[in-house]
């Protein structure tokens, strides 16, 4: 049975300064977020330091005025979101979601399908064999810390 965990963003407005986390895509295989910031210089050197510490499939590409970076493999959105917890996002809700990764992946009794994040919402698909009762209340325990609910 597949169910997906969703969250609604607050847009950052276009003018605010910082780093703007614009949308994560991610599988069971690979994972990518496009970042817009006032500048790249220390998101780059981050990718290359998190290559040699990790040893990660992790790359960026420059694209117009943001910055694409994709890690490939298994546990692709772990790694991704493990790099970027050193990166301080100007919206709140990017913070948070890339914190339930690192703090709750994988779900217990769950397998990861696909994420899908943009500026607006989040949402994550993911497949139990059953969601029991038992299962839901442990992941909405996981989830009410930060916003999050599950959509059936």
């Amino acid at each position: 049975m597949e169910f997906e965990i969703a969250k609604k963003l607050e847009k950052v407005p276009s003018n605010v300064k910082g780093n703007s986390l614009r949308s994560i895509k991610a599988d069971g295989d690979a994972a990518q977020m496009i970042i817009v910031a006032d500048a790249y210089g220390d998101i780059k050197n981050s990718v290359e330091n998190f290559r040699m510490a990790t040893n990660a499939d992790i790359a960026f590409r420059m694209r117009g005025k943001s910055i694409d970076i994709s890690v490939m493999g298994e546990n692709a959105l772990l790694k991704l979101a493990e790099f970027a917890k050193d990166i301080s996002f100007n919206s709140e809700d990017s913070m948070d979601v890339l914190e339930f990764i690192n703090k709750n992946m994988p779900l217990d009794g769950c397998e990861f399908i696909e994420m899908d994040m943009d500026q607006t919402r989040m949402k994550m698909i993911f497949k139990a064999n059953e969601l029991t009762d038992e299962l839901q209340a442990n992941i909405m325990a996981k989830l009410d810390e930060f916003n999050m609910g599950i959509v059936k």
